[in-house]
């Protein structure tokens, strides 16, 4: 996307109630915080045209639910298991 061009985007959630997802999306936005590195947060039950928006993104169906975090680096995914790589974040990640 041309918008997101030098941006990293996370969608994420601040909704405790499923423990795990609230703690993954914290453990994500906590590395990109201690990587310096500036970042959009949208949360995904907050908005839900910003769910549309991560639906359309992942090309899955109204009836799906859907997992959160998600990273995009400049409009392009990036594993949540990658970003958990010091190295292969900073080398993603560099000159953002």
């Amino acid at each position: 996307m041309e918008k997101e061009a030098g941006k990293v985007v996370v969608y994420t959630t601040n909704l405790g109630v499923i423990r795990r997802t609230y703690q993954e999306c914290m453990k994500v936005k906590n590395i990109l915080r201690t990587l310096l590195v500036k970042f959009e947060e949208r949360d995904i039950y907050l908005n839900p045209e910003v769910q549309t928006e991560l639906r359309e993104r992942l090309e899955i169906p109204d009836s799906n639910s859907i997992s959160v975090p998600h990273v995009y680096v400049e409009g392009q995914w990036l594993a949540v298991r990658s970003i958990h790589s010091f190295s292969l974040s900073s080398f993603l990640l560099d000159g953002i």
